[in-house]
C-alpha cells in the first residue's frame, strides 16, 4: 500500500516557502514545521565526494533546520578504508560547520555503523570513539554463503528465486541480532536491500509478508530498546515511495513505535534534505504526531 500523496509535495521539487529558523510553512495548512535531516553523507564516507562546506550549504538552500553527518563505518572494511581517521575527520568537520554556519542551520554529528555484529567490538568501540549526537545502526551486506559482499556488488538479478528469498531471510537475521545486541539509536531503511533487488534488478519481491515474522521481532526489538525507526527518502527519489513502506511503518506504529526520524540518506547535494515532506506526511498518515531528533544521543520531538 502506497500512503496517500493528496496536496503534499516535496519541498526539494515544488519550492514550499522557506521562513526564517529553518521553518516550512506545510502547504494549504499554515502549520510551521522544522526539518531535521538526521542521515547525510560527506566525502569521509567512501561513496560519497560531497565535502562538508558543500553539503551544508546544500542543506540551507533546502531549507533544513538542521541536519546530521552520519558517514559510513563499515567495519568489514576497516582497516582498508582507514575507518577511524575518516570518522574522527567527519566530527571534525562537522564541528567545524557548526561554528561557522551557527544560525544558518544545525549541524550535529553522527556514525553509521554498518555489519556491526560481524566485529561488535568494533563496533561497540567505535560507538563510544566520539561524542556523537546520533548513531545509526545498518545491515549493507548479508552473511551468506558464496554472497558475503555489499549488496552494491551483487547481481539480484541472476539469483534465483528460491536463492534470493533465502538471502532476504538471512538479512532480516542479520538485524534481528543487530538490533538485540549493539548500541545504537536510530535504525535506518530498514528494508534497504529493496533498492536493489527491487529497484536496481526489477526483481518484485514482497518484503513484508513472506518475513512477517521476522520483521515484526526487529520491531519489537527496537520498540523495547526505545531505539527509533528511520524513513528514508532515497528510495523515493526513484520510487516515489519511502523506505520502510507504508505497511511496515504502520505496523511499528500499531506495536507502540514511538519513535522516528527521517533522513535523505544524501551523498550528494543535489539530494539534501530531499522529500523529507514526503516522509513527513508518510509518518502523518501512519498516525504520528510528529518525529524525532538526535542532540547528544537524546531524542527530540518536533511535532507536525
Amino acid at each position: 500500500m502506497r500512503y496517500r500523496r493528496s496536496w503534499f509535495f516535496s519541498n526539494a521539487l515544488c519550492g514550499l516557502p522557506v521562513l526564517p529558523a529553518g521553518l516550512f510553512l506545510w502547504k494549504g495548512s499554515g502549520i510551521r514545521l522544522k526539518l531535521y535531516d538526521m542521515h547525510t553523507h560527506t566525502n569521509n564516507s567512501h561513496d560519497s565526494k560531497a565535502d562538508i562546506i558543500t553539503q551544508t550549504k546544500a542543506q540551507i538552500a533546502a531549507g533544513a533546520a538542521g541536519f546530521a553527518v552520519t558517514d559510513h563505518c563499515d567495519v568489514q572494511f576497516y582497516e582498508r578504508d582507514h575507518v577511524f581517521e575518516r570518522i574522527q575527520n567527519s566530527v571534525e568537520d562537522a564541528l567545524a560547520a557548526q561554528k561557522r554556519f551557527s544560525g544558518q542551520v544545525e549541524v550535529l554529528t553522527g556514525i553509521e555503523i554498518g555489519e556491526g555484529i560481524w566485529d561488535e567490538a568494533r563496533a561497540a568501540k567505535m560507538c563510544r570513539a566520539f561524542d556523537y549526537d546520533v548513531v545509526l545502526s545498518s545491515v549493507h551486506a548479508v552473511r551468506y554463503p558464496g554472497l558475503t559482499a555489499p549488496f552494491s556488488t551483487i547481481d539480484f538479478g541472476k539469483l534465483p528465486r528460491e536463492t534470493l528469498e533465502q538471502y532476504i531471510d538471512q538479512y532480516y537475521t542479520d538485524m534481528i541480532e543487530m538490533t538485540e545486541k549493539l548500541d545504537f539509536d536510530v535504525l535506518p531503511h530498514i528494508t534497504c536491500l529493496l533498492r536493489y533487488v527491487n529497484r536496481k534488478y526489477g526483481r518484485d519481491i514482497d518484503f513484508l509478508t513472506p518475513y512477517r515474522d521476522k520483521v515484526e521481532t526487529v520491531l519489537k526489538q527496537i520498540i523495547e530498546r526505545g531505539i527509533a525507526l528511520e524513513v528514508n527518502t532515497a528510495y523515493a527519489n526513484c520510487a516515489r515511495e519511502c523506505l520502510p513502506s507504508y505497511d511496515i511503518l504502520s505496523l511499528y506504529k500499531e506495536k507502540g513505535g514511538k519513535f522516528v526520524t527521517i533522513g535523505s540518506d544524501a551523498h550528494v547535494p543535489e539530494n539534501a534534505a530531499r522529500l523529507l515532506f514526503d516522509a513527513a506526511e508518510m509518518l502523518r498518515q501512519c498516525g504520528f504526531t510528529g518525529y524525532y531528533y538526535y542532540k547528544n544521543r537524546k531524542p527530540i520531538f518536533i511535532r507536525f
